[in-house]
């Protein structure tokens, strides 16, 4: 796992591992780290570039980093492959990809602008279970499950929309995990 350059992860992360747990999901301490590394990376990256909303700076952690991890529950034990639809600044993808490290996760951005972010990330965090596919999702092949974190219904629309042009699996996270 890389350091942000300037930066080092200095947060004990057995906050971190304390929350993920209440949420069902059990980390080991590098799966901590890296999402600690992560969170820095949204909070020094992210947000001065507009990926994230600047108004959630100080609810990073439990907006997007936690939010992401419920992603995790909704997968089956047998998923080898995800994809993260408009993934934009890697939420919920790189999240997932840290805590389940066996799962080969495809970060889909559309526009070529917004998927150096997750590009960055993926690099700075040495996550070889990640790819960020710079392509509309009308141009993917072989599609079997797609993560949705709704943040909003338009955004959770768009996204859904996009996933059902191929028929796969949709699983929609946020509040509560459904498959769709």
């Amino acid at each position: 796992m890389k350091h942000p350059p300037g930066r080092q992860a200095t947060e004990d992360p057995s906050a971190l591992i304390d929350s993920a747990a209440e949420l069902g999901i059990d980390l080991i301490g590098n799966q901590a780290d890296a999402l600690l590394l992560f969170e820095l990376l949204l909070l020094d990256k992210a947000i001065p570039l507009g990926f994230v909303a600047e108004g959630d700076r100080t609810t990073i952690r439990e907006r997007h980093i936690l939010d992401s991890l419920r992603a995790v529950l909704a997968l089956e034990g047998s998923d080898t492959n995800a994809l993260d639809l408009g993934s934009g600044a890697g939420l919920p993808g790189i999240v997932v990809a840290i805590a389940r490290p066996s799962l080969r996760v495809g970060l889909v951005e559309a526009r070529g602008r917004r998927a150096a972010f997750p590009e960055l990330a993926v690099e700075r965090l040495g996550l070889p279970n990640a790819v960020v596919l710079a392509r509309p999702a009308g141009r993917l092949e072989g599609v079997r499950r797609c993560l949705v974190v709704p943040p909003a219904p338009y955004t959770c629309t768009c996204k859904l929309r996009a996933a059902r042009y191929h028929d796969p699996a949709v699983t929609a996270c946020g509040t509560s995990t459904s498959g769709e």
